[in-house]
């Protein structure tokens, strides 16, 4: 059958169990009327045009011609229980084994089936892998791997990728996160990644800090803690090559927090607070909690500061981002969380969910040795897994349509053909794979409602379009998310906010011209006294000197004439153009006139002998004279 057509209830635990050759199904799950695909449903894919290649093609399908079996190489890490990885294979392979059964029962056509051989990779994830021995481990013992399923950290899928593109072996690398950071994505041709991205995860950041105008930012990037570490090098990746603008402006501050102190978070806050409002913790919930309460103590919550951390969904690989822990710091982690957005994959799911994950969850247990929590959520990355086989069954089913049966071995064309499509998951809804092969998540922001205090949805990220839609009431202390600079400035250099300290303005004012007004007068009086006594010096010093001509003799020697004598103020002299230039009577006339009263311009003064026949008037004398005027 081409299309998914009814299944009975439960119909996912029974297929399993006969493909792992179990055939002792209970009478309650032959039972349950319940069906997880409605029938005539299709999986509908669109394929466009997808980025040509210059690789030579080879196909190598299997030596029988008649052999129609399609071999998937899962090269998974597995954590052995501890459960620190969450793409674990040991948490995925019953979405791969239900994946596989209805595929193989209904989906594939013309005679092919899936079949897998699974590869144990280890449970770290580091540069220095050993994936690639892995790999050639599964090829050397004889398995020709036309797919490979995996791996989920993306330093592994990026040492593989060498090997894939040298065998043209398409790779559906699960999540691979951080994979291609070190060029650019369309490089990796042969690889599909089929769930959410790092990069998508730095978008919606990169959305947000547009939609607020947030220039200044300190991310704070945690290499002990793999994925958070990777999250960091796409961050940086990022911005430096697309937003050179903030990656200017960013405060970049690594952090190893397996060492970590509290003297160290807090001194990042501090120095951070120097330079940005908005601090992005790339980090797990512990650190999130402790950094918290530590701005909590530092005075740096309360709505003036916004604190990012990312939890895609709930997960023991990092824990719950809960203020809630029951010990001693609640309270103040409470307060501190109001400051704290999260962000998360945007799920969305179908009536066909619950029954999916009711299903994979008792396999899981009973045929994989697997248990969920009885509370758990299946995530994303369980039904990416899921997906990833039916996008596979999908494309082989359009090859096989339309060209020879040995098309479904070219990995070249295989590759082309997984990227810029659409498709339909019955358990994911709609799945959109963009033109470099990457899946498009939608995701949401939230904050803390401080009434429950739970986490809910204020803005939900549509990757196509790259579009935010405010879906949601935003929970804060202040009411708005604060402003990229604060008002004073980060150093508190706005005048504006400087306190006036001393005289208030009209004082000042006052104190300012009291003083110009007294240096003016004191300049005028200066200037009136300079001049006053320049024109005094510049006075006919002889002004006072009376010629003999001017004088009229007519009393006795000691008399008076006539008139009354006056009492002059004037003193009389010699003249030095009349008296003087008469040098040969002077003295003679002098001697007869003295001890007499003459009449000089109607005044009767009085002539006195005078000794000395010569008088220099200095500066002193004349304003002695000046002062009897």
């Amino acid at each position: 059958m081409g299309l998914l057509r009814l299944l009975p209830g439960l119909c996912f635990i029974l297929m399993s169990e006969r493909s792992l050759g179990q055939n002792n199904a209970s009478s309650s799950d032959t039972s349950t009327p319940d069906t997880l695909f409605r029938s005539g449903t299709a999986f509908t894919t669109t394929i466009s045009p997808g980025k040509t290649t210059s690789y030579p093609v080879r196909v190598t399908p299997p030596p029988d011609p008649t052999d129609r079996n399609i071999m998937i190489c899962l090269l998974i890490e597995r954590s052995h229980g501890d459960r620190s990885v969450f793409y674990d294979y040991d948490r995925v392979a019953s979405a791969i084994e239900i994946a596989l059964d209805t595929v193989n029962k209904d989906v594939l056509k013309n005679g092919f089936q899936f079949k897998t051989t699974y590869k144990d990779i280890g449970r770290t994830c580091l540069k220095k892998n050993d994936v690639v021995k892995y790999a050639l481990q599964v090829l050397t013992s004889g398995v020709n791997c036309h797919a490979y399923l995996g791996p989920g950290c993306g330093y592994s899928a990026d040492s593989l990728y060498n090997l894939v593109e040298y065998m043209q072996t398409p790779m559906m690398a699960c999540p691979a996160a951080g994979f291609g950071t070190a060029t650019s994505r369309d490089a990796y041709f042969m690889t599909t990644r089929t769930s959410f991205t790092h990069k998508d995860i730095v978008n919606v950041c990169l959305k947000l800090f547009d939609l607020y105008h947030y220039k200044h930012v300190t991310i704070i990037q945690d290499d002990a803690v793999s994925f958070y570490e990777q999250l960091s090098v796409t961050f940086t990746s990022v911005l430096r090559s697309a937003r050179p603008d903030l990656f200017a402006t960013a405060n970049l501050v690594p952090l190893r927090s397996s060492d970590a102190t509290t003297e160290l978070y807090e001194r990042i806050l501090r120095e951070g607070n120097a330079t940005s409002r908005v601090f992005v913790i790339c980090s797990n919930a512990t650190v999130v909690r402790n950094l918290m309460i530590i701005a909590q103590h530092l005075g740096m919550t309360g709505g003036e500061y916004v604190y990012i951390g990312v939890e895609l969904f709930d997960s023991q690989s990092w824990g719950k981002f809960t203020w809630s822990m029951g010990d001693s710091g609640d309270r103040e982690a409470k307060q501190a969380f109001e400051s704290l957005l999260l962000i998360a994959l945007h799920q969305t799911r179908n009536e066909y969910y619950d029954l999916f994950s009711a299903n994979l969850k008792k396999l899981a247990r009973t045929r994989l040795n697997y248990t969920f929590g009885a509370f758990e959520e299946i995530d994303p990355v369980v039904t990416s897994f899921y997906d990833s086989i039916i996008l596979y069954a999908t494309i082989i089913n359009q090859i096989t349509a339309s060209s020879p049966s040995s098309e479904a071995y070219n990995g070249v064309r295989i590759a082309r053909m997984l990227k810029n499509l659409t498709f339909t998951s019955p358990v994911s809804g709609e799945v959109r794979i963009d033109p470099v092969g990457d899946r498009q998540f939608d995701f949401s922001i939230k904050s803390m409602n401080p009434d429950t205090g739970r986490f809910e949805i204020f803005y939900t990220y549509t990757a196509i379009g790259e579009r935010m839609d405010k879906t949601g009431p935003l929970y804060w202390p202040t009411g708005a998310l604060p402003q990229d600079t604060p008002r004073c400035g980060f150093q508190n250099e706005n005048p504006e906010c400087h306190p006036q300290v001393g005289l208030s303005g009209g004082m000042i004012a006052v104190a300012v011209v009291i003083p110009v007004i007294a240096l003016l007068v004191i300049c005028g009086l200066l200037v009136y006294f300079v001049i006053r006594s320049l024109k005094n010096e510049g006075l006919d010093p002889n002004w006072w000197k009376i010629a003999q001509h001017e004088l009229d003799v007519t009393g006795p020697k000691g008399g008076s004439q006539g008139s009354r004598v006056a009492s002059s103020k004037k003193s009389l002299g010699d003249d030095t153009t009349s008296v003087q230039t008469r040098q040969t009577d002077a003295t003679s006339t002098m001697s007869n006139m003295a001890g007499r009263t003459a009449t000089w311009k109607g005044n009767v003064v009085s002539v006195t002998d005078v000794a000395e026949r010569k008088i220099r008037p200095n500066p002193f004398l004349i304003r002695e004279m000046n002062q009897v005027t």
